[in-house]
Order: C-alpha cells, then sequence, then structure tokens
C-alpha cells in the first residue's frame, strides 16, 4: 500500500469519526429566543422551507442523536399566546368585582375569547409540538406519568417528552375548555339584566378555571425538578431539553401580530 493510500485511508476514517460526532441536525450552543433567519429555521436540516415543523420528528439515528440537548420545541404563536392569554385572565380576575372596570373586564375577556378561539384552531395547523395530536395522550399515559413524578428517586421514572408532558396536555385543554365557556357566559351575562343569571355561572368557570390555573403551576415546578429543567424558561425562549430529531424548523413569528388584532377586535366586539 503506497503512502498516498495510507493517508487517503486515514482522511477516510477521519470524516467517519467526524460524521458520527455530527448528527444531520444542528443543535444550538445555548437557549436563545428562537428569531434564526428569516424563514425560522433555527434548527434543521436544508432549507427548512419544508413541513418538517408539522410532522412527526425524525427517528435518532446514532448513540449522539439520542443525546438530550436545548432544541427548538415552542413556536411564537404558542409562546405570546400563552403569556397573553395569563396575563388576560389575571387581569379579568382581578377586575370582575369592580362595576368601574366593567367595561375593562368586559373587554379583557373579549380578548381572551379571541385567544382561545385561536389557540383551539393552532393545535390542529400549528406547529409539530402546538399540536393536540402531538401532546393529548390516553388516562394510563397520565397515570403512568404522575406515577413516574411520585417514584422515588424523584422523578427517576418521568418520560422524557420534548413537548407537553400527559399530565399537561389534558391541563391544557381544561383551560382552554374552561376559558371558552368562562368568556362566553361572561358575555352573555353582560348582555343585560335578562340574562343576569348567568353571571353565577360565568364566576364558577372562573373560579374553577384558577384552580385549574393554580395546579398547573404547580405541576410545572414539580416537573422542572423531575427533568431538571427551567420549563416556565422555556415557555419564553422556545428551547427545551430534547433530541436533535425533535426540533421544529420554524417558529411563524409573523402569526403574531395577526393573532393580537384578532384578540383586539374580540375585545371591541364584545364591548359593542
Amino acid at each position: 500500500m503506497t503512502t498516498n493510500s495510507l493517508s487517503t485511508s486515514a482522511l477516510d476514517t477521519s470524516a467517519l469519526h467526524t460524521s458520527s460526532l455530527n448528527p444531520g441536525l444542528p443543535r444550538p450552543s445555548a437557549p436563545g429566543l428562537g428569531f434564526g433567519t428569516g424563514n425560522g429555521n433555527r434548527i434543521g436540516s436544508g432549507s427548512g422551507s419544508g413541513s418538517g415543523a408539522n410532522h412527526p420528528p425524525s427517528q435518532p439515528a446514532s448513540g449522539m442523536d439520542k443525546a438530550l440537548a436545548h432544541i427548538l420545541v415552542w413556536d411564537w404563536p404558542v409562546r405570546i399566546g400563552h403569556w397573553v392569554l395569563a396575563a388576560l385572565f389575571t387581569l379579568a380576575w382581578l377586575t370582575g368585582d369592580s362595576e368601574e372596570w366593567r367595561l375593562v373586564h368586559a373587554a379583557l375577556g373579549g380578548a381572551l375569547l379571541g385567544l382561545v378561539l385561536f389557540r383551539l384552531l393552532w393545535g390542529f395547523i400549528g406547529s409539530y409540538h402546538a399540536r393536540f395530536s402531538n401532546f393529548v395522550r390516553g388516562r394510563q399515559a397520565v397515570l403512568d406519568y404522575v406515577g413516574g413524578l411520585l417514584a422515588g428517586p424523584f422523578g427517576n421514572k418521568v418520560e422524557d417528552t420534548a413537548g407537553h408532558n400527559a399530565a399537561a396536555g389534558w391541563a391544557i385543554l381544561a383551560m382552554l375548555t374552561l376559558g371558552l365557556l368562562t368568556a362566553l357566559s361572561g358575555w352573555i351575562a353582560y348582555q343585560g339584566d335578562t340574562w343576569e343569571a348567568f353571571g353565577e355561572v360565568h364566576e364558577f368557570l372562573a373560579t374553577a378555571m384558577l384552580w385549574i390555573v393554580v395546579i398547573h403551576i404547580l405541576g410545572v415546578l414539580v416537573s422542572s425538578l423531575a427533568h431538571g429543567e427551567n420549563l416556565i424558561a422555556a415557555m419564553f425562549t422556545g428551547y427545551k431539553l430534547g433530541r436533535a430529531g425533535e426540533a421544529i424548523t420554524r417558529t411563524y413569528p409573523l402569526v403574531v401580530p395577526l393573532v393580537l388584532a384578532w384578540a383586539g377586535l374580540w375585545a371591541w366586539w364584545v364591548t359593542l
């Protein structure tokens, strides 16, 4: 074997070694805000203009792919919608018993209704981890997850999932359902004395939603400890621990102003 052949063989071996350390999808060096390039391709192979964000993540191809790293999971509409909904519900709760703030309370409820309607739609057409089909699981999955949290040592049997866990999926459905019913009952009660009885229904639903929100927050804190990551920060940055093949490739930033305008339209309409 010639010297050139040995050199070529060494280069080939080095290339194979490099390939094993660099599986197809790049990973961010640190969590960021997920702006990426103009089309939202912060993470992903190819141009990212395809439908990778809306299809099941690719299966890990090597041992390195199975390692957890910070990947882009939450798109902009999910993140902004989450925090705006939280703010609207908080403000609506604080203004609920004041006759002086009645109009503001109604506007807040209208905006909340608009955002809930959008989130329900986004649960069918949004990015991969935003879709109901990818985080709403059966009863056994919820029981297994909760059982894992209670197992000792703490959290050693919880599932590793990039998106919402099984328990969070049902909490989200409960909050969206209660948010929808609370806003609708409040709008009916706002129509005049004839519908005043709906005010009691409205208060009951709002209280039920508050309890679900409290349970959700406690669940987030417990899951953060169990998974060893800050899930609250993840809903700001969009990044969570996951495998490279689970990352989304589009963040849909241009949808956000449309959603906010939609919520504003509902706030205006409800107060007419």
